[in-house]
């Protein structure tokens, strides 16, 4: 993941966040040789396709100053790493009673955007989670929510 420490310690997204969540070859050398890992990327930093030179440009910022990963999360959103574990656990995992086990996300929102021929992939899915503490209202569109008539 990674995201903006203002985008963490926003008050607005508090109960409900979202992030654009990519599929990225793993270079951790103890992956097995092409194996994906499921990058977020807060969408105020990159809110459109990710290049592979983009996606290098992120990796190397984050290993220059690999001391500064996690702190930030710890101070702004402590409960992100209980998050984070909710959503691979529904996402990746193969418990049949995943969905009653999660410890502080209640509502997770999926989709894919277009494709792009580069990747072979959706150019980035939306990922929106809220946690226990919302409303059952959360996804729900404004009050003033109208669709378009058929004749514009």
């Amino acid at each position: 993941m990674v995201t903006l420490a203002s985008t963490l310690s926003d008050p607005a997204n508090a109960m409900r966040i979202r992030f654009n969540n990519f599929d990225v070859l793993s270079a951790d050398p103890g992956e097995k040789e092409g194996g994906k890992i499921s990058f977020l990327v807060d969408p105020n930093i990159l809110d459109s396709y990710m290049s592979l030179t983009l996606y290098g440009a992120i990796c190397k910022t984050i290993k220059k100053d690999p001391k500064r990963t996690g702190r930030v999360i710890l101070v702004n959103r402590p409960a992100l790493y209980d998050e984070l574990r909710d959503l691979e656990s529904v996402l990746f995992g193969t418990d049949e009673d995943r969905l009653d086990k999660l410890k502080v996300v209640q509502f997770i929102r999926m989709y894919n955007t277009n494709s792009k021929n580069t990747w072979n992939q959706p150019v980035f899915r939306v990922i929106e989670w809220a946690t226990n503490v919302a409303p059952a209202s959360i996804f729900d569109p404004p009050e003033d929510f109208e669709l378009p008539s058929s004749s514009e």
